[in-house]
């Protein structure tokens, strides 16, 4: 684990102004903090949809022609929070 790298997306989420971009910034401080293969079993009952959007995101920042992951489409707040505090407990 990364813990220096992990505190630095934990405070982007916190600076972060949407959903979207604390969504990123929680995705980010999970990839610091452990293996790829860990994160499904991390997030929980949430994993596939919170990935997708991960996903879609990315694939819109390469590609600038698509717009599909919407603010309303982003995980909620609590949710992301939740996440936030999990990441905190574990390091």
């Amino acid at each position: 684990m990364n813990e220096k790298r992990m505190q630095q997306f934990l405070s982007r989420y916190e600076e972060a102004g949407t959903r979207r971009e604390k969504t990123m910034a929680v995705y980010n401080a999970m990839a610091a903090a452990m293996p790829q293969e860990r994160m499904k079993d991390f997030i929980g009952a949430g994993a596939d949809a919170f990935l997708s959007f991960v996903k879609t995101m990315q694939n819109e920042d390469s590609d600038a022609g698509t717009a599909v992951a919407r603010e309303k489409d982003a995980p909620c707040l609590r949710y992301l929070a939740a996440l936030v505090e999990k990441l905190k407990a574990q390091s």
